[in-house]
C-alpha cells in the first residue's frame, strides 16, 4: 500500500507540475512572445541610375521610317559582392508605343562601351546588339565585375534606333522601357 500511495503522489505531483506554465497561460492570456525582427537589406549588385535615350519630332510618312536617338542611353550599376566571381547582365526592353492606341515599334541598339570608376581598369564584357519587337527583352550586355564598385553602360544616340510604322498619326507617342539587372551565378 505505501507503493501505491508513492507512485500515486509523485504521479499527481508529476501532472500539477508539467502542465502549469500552459494553463497559467490560458488563465491570464498570455501567449508565447518572443521578441522577432526582421529586416529586409538591398542587394549588394544594383542599378543605380538609367538615363533613357530621347527622340526627336520627325514628319509623318507613308513609309516606315528609321529615326535615330537625340541622346544615349546610360546605365550605371553599383557592385558591391563579396564575391565578384558570376556575372551579371543586362537586359533591355521597350514597350509598344501609345497614343491613344498601341502601335508596334521595333528598337535597334548597337553596342555599348562598359567602364568603371577607376581609369585603366580592364573589364571583362560581352555588348550586344539587339533588334527586339515591343514588349520582347534582350541582353545587351554580359560583364564579370572586377575591383571596382561602379559600371557605366553607355549606348551612343547614334548606336540607336526606332523603326517606326508606316502612316502613325500625328500626335505625341509614349513608350516604357525596361532595364533589369541580372546576377547570374556562374555554372560549373
Amino acid at each position: 500500500m505505501k507503493k501505491r500511495i508513492e507512485f500515486l503522489f509523485i504521479g499527481l505531483l508529476l501532472c500539477l507540475l508539467l502542465p502549469t506554465p500552459a494553463f497559467a497561460q490560458e488563465i491570464l492570456g498570455e501567449e508565447d512572445q518572443t521578441p522577432m525582427n526582421v529586416t529586409i537589406v538591398e542587394s549588394p549588385i544594383k542599378l543605380e541610375k538609367v538615363t533613357a535615350p530621347t527622340f526627336g519630332t520627325y514628319q509623318k510618312s507613308a513609309h516606315e521610317q528609321e529615326i535615330q536617338a537625340t541622346s544615349d542611353l546610360l546605365i550605371a550599376v553599383r557592385d558591391q559582392r563579396e564575391n565578384k566571381k558570376s556575372p551579371w547582365q543586362l537586359t533591355y526592353q521597350l514597350s509598344t508605343f501609345t497614343n491613344g492606341q498601341e502601335y508596334q515599334v521595333k528598337v535597334l541598339l548597337g553596342q555599348g562601351k562598359l567602364s568603371t570608376n577607376q581609369s585603366g581598369e580592364v573589364v571583362q564584357a560581352t555588348p550586344q546588339k539587339i533588334a527586339a519587337d515591343p514588349n520582347e527583352a534582350g541582353t545587351i550586355l554580359e560583364a564579370y565585375s572586377s575591383q571596382s564598385t561602379e559600371y557605366y553602360y553607355q549606348i551612343d544616340k547614334q548606336k540607336i534606333h526606332l523603326e517606326l510604322p508606316a502612316d502613325l498619326p500625328t500626335g505625341e507617342f509614349v513608350g516604357k522601357q525596361l532595364v533589369t539587372l541580372l546576377n547570374t551565378p556562374e555554372i560549373d
